[in-house]
């Protein structure tokens, strides 16, 4: 089995498309209604688990210079906090807040409806289908990140894996 070759190019470019106008949104919806890209990153990253900035950095696929403005901008809204790592005092744990949390939940059911009145012509099936195709299509890519970073192919199976193998930093 396999995709042939005109339906690859076909894939791709959707997927270009819908990159581009990921993008596009991202921007728009930055300037209009506050976080996103990275700083909605550190904070979906903080609402798991407290992390190291430069973790942060290395999950997030950016510069540990973005993630201390996105922190610093966090903090300076009562957002985040540190804690200094018990094993190194040179080191430091950034942690949600309560307000972080409940900021995050806030962002979390607006992005929710948004996206349900974007997709107000969806049924739950069809959303699910898509999702699930893009997390297939994610773990598929990944091994091919892995390969132009580190000249060879590594299969991934594991979306989890991906997300965090694909956003390694190519200078690590």
């Amino acid at each position: 089995m396999g995709v042939t070759e005109p339906v690859a190019v076909e894939l791709l470019t959707a997927v270009s498309r819908l990159l581009r106008t990921a993008r596009t949104y991202s921007h728009l919806r930055s300037q209009q209604l506050g976080p996103s890209g990275v700083t909605l990153g550190v904070l979906t990253r903080l609402g798991a688990a407290s992390a190291r900035p430069g973790d942060l950095a290395t999950q997030l696929g950016v510069t540990a210079s973005a993630v201390s403005r996105a922190v610093s901008s966090l903090e300076g809204l009562g957002y985040v906090a540190r804690a200094t790592d018990p094993t190194d005092a040179r080191a430091c744990f950034l942690a949600l807040t309560d307000a972080g949390t409940e900021e995050l939940g806030r962002l979390r059911h607006a992005q929710a409806r948004t996206v349900s009145r974007l997709l107000e012509d969806w049924d739950d099936p069809k959303a699910l289908e898509l999702s699930t195709l893009l997390g297939e299509l994610d773990t598929a890519l990944a091994g091919s990140v892995l390969e132009l970073r580190h000249g060879s192919h590594v299969a991934v199976h594991d979306p989890l894996v991906s997300a965090n193998l694909t956003s390694e930093k190519a200078y690590t």
